[in-house]
């Protein structure tokens, strides 16, 4: 990674502005900019978190700097010039940019509980969000309100559940402290484990999968809700061209749900057998008569590149007479084996069309109805490659299985020896473990892979 440096004669540029020249080195490739008022302006962030513009006043650079590859950077100032420079090292050779100050000249910050499309689990699709929340401190702090900024030790804690870098810490000691208020003392294993693994990334995936259990979901509320009064201050992005709404909202209310874009509800009985999957597992579903179907919109891109609307389908299985308002649609990507299901619909907005049909796939997923081969093959289409779904339940859910597995063999082939008075140790050398380790590794993650990455086809 590219690595900015600020010489002493520099080191007073404001915290706001050095964040920006760090963002702008760590980017590596040099921005495209123009020319505008005797200095040079650049888009420094794009994302669903913020959009700044920034202007070096004062400033010209030549065309040859434009694409060049960062490969590090120090920051000077001259008093007698009145200018800082910023030394560029690339491949090619040294450039040198000189200016006057930097100025941002737009800042947009956006609502992130809106514009972070979800993915993974309840608590993947909360570390992005947290991540994003922990960037903005990084690369630009200035734009961090109270409610942000006191939130920033529990978001560092949890973009750690999800982002495996060398300096992260896994301690989670906020996290525990709020899952022991709850009465849920047993997770507390959990999160010691994760600091204990020699591969994070398993036991990350572990505990994120442990916190996507039913019960935890207050825990998670507690902090989501949080996250969203600190966010509140904020506009969501959305797209100048409203028409899709009108064509969603007339797609919906046929279909029976209530409600207007971006979200919808429906409560129903399901009609005959239902085979669907939640966690790697499959479940079979028949005869529920309150059925909380949820439908929420979010929009992806902007106005003048691809846009795209992303469905969230989800479905509560409630207990008769149970309101609808217990099972928001993030309700439904907990685990609840089988009683809740998620499901997302991808949507280029090509044409009034396209959104129309995806709107009814949607709806349909969110029934739990059969679609038509038609809309089966849309879905195809659209729907993650059959390795990216096999892949990680058969290297994860086999893995587990095939550990756990292994572990209560030794155990059982150990008090059987010492019950016969036999030596362990000839007992252990006769067992073929490798063959055992690998058998069921293969046998149980490939299969589980195979029905998952079948399913999400489906």
């Amino acid at each position: 990674m590219s690595i900015l440096t600020i010489d002493a004669t520099a080191i007073s540029i404001a915290k706001e502005k050095a964040a920006a020249l760090k963002m702008l080195v760590e980017a590596v490739i040099f921005p495209q900019w123009e020319n505008t008022e005797g200095g040079m302006e650049m888009i420094l962030l794009d994302n669903t978190a913020v959009y700044r513009k920034i202007r070096f006043t004062d400033c010209m650079a030549g065309g040859e700097l434009m694409g060049r590859e960062i490969e590090n950077a120090s920051l000077t100032y001259s008093e007698t010039q009145n200018k800082y420079t910023l030394a560029l090292e690339t491949k090619e050779g040294k450039y040198y940019l000189r200016f006057g100050d930097i100025l941002f000249t737009k800042t947009v910050c956006y609502d992130l509980t809106s514009t972070q499309f979800y993915r993974g689990n309840p608590w993947i699709y909360l570390s992005h969000i947290a991540f994003m929340i922990c960037c903005k401190r990084e690369y630009a702090p200035d734009t961090l309100n109270e409610k942000e900024t006191a939130l920033l030790p529990l978001l560092e804690e949890i973009q750690q559940t999800f982002n495996v870098r060398d300096e992260n810490t896994y301690e989670f000691s906020l996290l525990h402290k709020m899952a022991e208020e709850r009465g849920y003392t047993e997770l507390k294993k959990r999160f010691d484990k994760v600091k204990t693994a020699r591969i994070k990334e398993i036991a990350l995936a572990e505990l994120t999968n442990v916190l996507s259990f039913i019960k935890y979901k207050p825990l998670w509320d507690e902090i989501y809700n949080a996250v969203k009064e600190s966010q509140s201050e904020y506009e969501p992005y959305i797209l100048t061209d409203r028409s899709h709404e009108k064509v969603i909202d007339a797609v919906m209310m046929e279909r029976g749900f209530c409600g207007t874009y971006p979200d919808y509800v429906k409560v129903s009985a399901t009609k005959g057998i239902i085979n669907e999957s939640s966690y790697g597992e499959i479940y079979t579903i028949t005869k529920e008569k309150n059925a909380v179907c949820r439908v929420r919109c979010q929009e992806i891109g902007d106005d003048d590149g691809d846009k795209q609307i992303v469905f969230l389908c989800g479905t509560a299985f409630l207990k008769e007479g149970a309101p609808a308002e217990d099972a928001d649609i993030y309700y439904c990507a907990f685990n609840a084996k089988g009683k809740a299901l998620l499901n997302t619909v991808e949507c280029n907005m090509e044409s009034k069309d396209e959104i129309k049909k995806c709107a009814l796939i949607a709806a349909k997923r969110a029934e739990r109805i059969k679609l038509t081969k038609a809309e089966k093959q849309h879905q195809k289409s659209n729907a993650p490659s059959f390795l990216s779904s096999f892949l990680p339940m058969f290297i994860l859910g086999g893995g587990f299985f095939s550990i756990a597995f292994t572990l209560i063999s030794l155990i059982i082939v150990v008090i059987t020896a010492l019950a016969a008075g036999e030596s362990v140790g000839e007992f252990l050398r006769d067992i073929p473990w490798l063959f055992i380790v690998l058998f069921t590794w293969i046998g149980f993650g490939g299969a589980m892979g195979i029905i998952t990455a079948l399913s999400n086809r489906k």
